[in-house]
């Protein structure tokens, strides 16, 4: 964790034990700086709805500030992950949390935006890992929302991860980023090849074919190799369990529905005019 008085910040200052972390992202040209990217870019485009979560905890070792990625999912809400927010533990309890928007570049501070979150979670489940809060301020107004798409990925299916890895500014990670293959689920989780650093937690796994969130990586692996991989939670899964994301996708998919019905009438319309 860093220091409980750096909460509130956007750049932290990291521990010596994690510095070799930032050195990881430097090496890794899998992890992609997105404030290299203009910001009409597609990709800078679906990771504006990303933010750090910080977390300022109270333990048994004391004060501390952790951090996790969320997605704002409606005006109201943002998704991560539960055990970013212990709160079926006893041995840590958060004290306050800040949704970071806008935080790309350690230099540009000022443009950073700060939500209070609101405690404890709306919705949470252990098992699928996933944890729903209520944000002041609606941060969708300024940054939208992400696009939720309640699938499972292909065997060796293309994936996108938006995340703040360590806690350092957002970053995008494409580059061998895939679901595993010959198995890209297992139970509730979806296997994948997409490189990622403690802070990574609650992020986004998109689809990159449509730009869509299909679950919400949670876990990295304990052995590196060939055969190894990293986890994710299914959002079809999180969607047969949770009553806000299954109000949201029916009022996108009613939203879709009527658009369409709308584009018909005008190309009916349209038809009518010209054989008049």
């Amino acid at each position: 964790m860093f220091p409980a008085e750096q909460f509130g910040r956007a750049y932290l200052v990291m521990p010596q034990s994690t510095m070799n972390l930032e050195n990881v992202l430097g090496r890794n040209a899998n992890f992609e700086r997105l404030v290299n990217y203009n910001a009409t870019d597609q990709l800078r485009i679906l990771a504006n709805p990303v933010g750090r979560l910080d977390l300022l905890m109270r333990s048994s070792n004391g004060m501390g500030v952790a951090t996790c990625t969320a997605s704002i999912i409606s005006n109201r809400y943002i998704l991560t992950n539960n055990h970013c927010t212990p709160g079926d533990h006893k041995s840590a309890k958060v004290e306050a949390a800040h949704l970071l928007m806008d935080f790309y570049d350690e230099g540009r501070e000022e443009q950073v935006r700060k939500f209070d979150v609101v405690l404890p979670p709306v919705e949470h489940d252990r098992k699928l890992d996933y944890a729903i809060f209520e944000v002041k301020g609606d941060p969708s107004a300024v940054f939208g929302r992400v696009k939720l798409l309640p699938r499972d990925p292909e065997p060796g299916e293309s994936l996108l991860i938006i995340h703040h890895p360590a806690g350092l500014p957002k970053h995008a990670t494409r580059g061998g980023c895939r679901a595993a293959a010959p198995r890209a689920v297992r139970d509730t989780d979806i296997l994948h090849r997409c490189d990622t650093l403690p802070g990574s937690s609650g992020s986004p796994i998109l689809a990159s074919n449509a730009g869509a969130v299909i679950g919400i990586h949670y876990a990295g692996s304990s052995f590196a190799g060939p055969g190894s991989y990293n986890f994710g939670k299914r959002l079809k899964a999180i969607a047969g369990h949770s009553p806000i994301i299954t109000a949201i996708l029916r009022d996108d998919a009613e939203i879709a529905s009527r658009g369409s019905r709308e584009r018909a009438a005008r190309e009916a319309r349209a038809r009518a005019e010209r054989e008049a």
